[in-house]
């Protein structure tokens, strides 16, 4: 299998020291990886009036940061530069996008792109109320229907003893949304707020590292709550102990949220009544409230027809096209744009974590629908 797509995306399998996984990373696919760096410098410039150079020195105030979490981690950032024919300040940038772009909050420029429809859906079950007594988590994730061309699909097998972990997404990035051989499995939220972005917190991208080189659920929390954060996110975490938490992150601190009833959803603003705190207030759209209470239903709905959850249930929910085109599977709901700046579902996975199963659907999954990968054996 290691030299087949799932479903038009690359596979890429790295191996190694931190350096080693970085190169093996930018060689397997330097193209995707400059591509991506050029369309978030673009959405930097559009949204947020920073020039390339800008967007270089001003990513590059994370490093000291991101020494102190985890200086593997910039080892690993110079492999991936090396490997793709870049610099290290492009890729620090590229994994620092997400507080990048959260810059552009607040602004009200010409020719921005609005990323205000950019969401993602996530799901976690845990194995009380699943049918073979599995824990499941998985999302949906919204994006720029030009992040189709940058996607892969990666697993990492470090040779430091941390757990190896699968995830799908962005090109170059150090670590996204899936899962690891240990058993934990993330879904992540964008959240927004009127604050500022914090010089002095970790980047998401690097926080969702440490929670996959965890080996299990209290690691994978302090790994976000350790030091403080760049910017406001939302990260889902379950394990395969049939355990879930979801880990709302403010400026300075963060607070979690519980399954109720072993069931727990979660789009893209606060549900925590503490969080965000004041002065600082949420920012979120009609989209992401709808989303949130119609996973949240759906999926309560399914357990009381059957008495019991299955990753069918979740995938068919991650299908759904209730409030369309604005819907948890989003179709491109703004036709105006040019098409590569429209908004729509990448990509849905629901991970099985006690059988460390993924199953996956590039694009929107109504239509590509889901195809199952056993990422520690078959690519192995």
């Amino acid at each position: 299998m290691k030299d087949i797509n799932i479903q038009g995306i690359p596979i890429v399998v790295s191996k190694g020291n931190p350096y080693e996984l970085g190169w093996q990373h930018g060689c397997a696919v330097p193209d995707k990886i400059k591509e991506e760096v050029e369309l978030m410098l673009t959405l930097c410039e559009k949204n947020a009036g920073l020039g390339r150079n800008e967007c270089l020195s001003i990513a590059g105030r994370f490093v000291p940061t991101i020494e102190k979490y985890n200086p593997d981690y910039l080892t690993e950032i110079q492999g991936i530069a090396e490997g793709a024919g870049l610099s290290f300040e492009e890729i620090i940038f590229l994994n620092a996008r997400t507080e990048m772009l959260k810059l552009g909050n607040g602004t009200d420029r010409k020719d921005s792109i609005s990323l205000k429809e950019s969401g993602c859906t996530s799901i976690a079950v845990t194995g009380e109320v699943t049918k073979d007594g599995h824990t499941y988590v998985g999302q949906t994730w919204d994006n720029l229907h030009a992040c189709l061309n940058t996607m892969i699909a990666h697993l990492v097998i470090p040779d430091s003893g941390t757990p190896s972990f699968f995830y799908v997404g962005e090109a170059g990035i150090i670590s996204r949304m899936g899962m690891n051989s240990a058993g934990i499995g993330i879904g992540v939220n964008s959240l927004s707020t009127n604050g500022p972005v914090n010089f002095e917190g970790v980047p998401l991208q690097f926080v969702i590292r440490g929670v996959m080189d965890s080996a299990n659920l209290a690691q994978a929390i302090e790994s976000v709550t350790r030091m403080p954060n760049g910017a406001v996110n939302n990260i889902m975490i379950a394990y395969k102990d049939s355990e879930a938490v979801d880990v709302e992150i403010d400026h300075d601190n963060c607070e979690c949220l519980y399954p109720v009833n072993s069931i727990i959803t979660h789009t893209n603003h606060y549900e925590h009544p503490n969080r965000p705190h004041y002065p600082y207030y949420c920012i979120y759209t009609g989209s992401s409230i709808v989303r949130g209470g119609r996973s949240n239903k759906l999926m309560r709905l399914k357990m009381k027809e059957k008495g019991y959850l299955t990753t069918c249930d979740i995938k068919e929910v991650f299908t759904d096209h209730g409030n369309y085109p604005y819907s948890i599977c989003v179709h491109c709901p703004n036709p105006e744009k040019e098409l590569k700046f429209q908004h729509q579902t990448d990509c849905a996975f629901v991970c099985d974590l006690n059988d460390l199963t993924m199953d996956v659907a590039i694009g929107n999954p109504c239509k590509s629908g889901f195809i199952r990968i056993s990422p520690f054996e078959d690519l192995v």
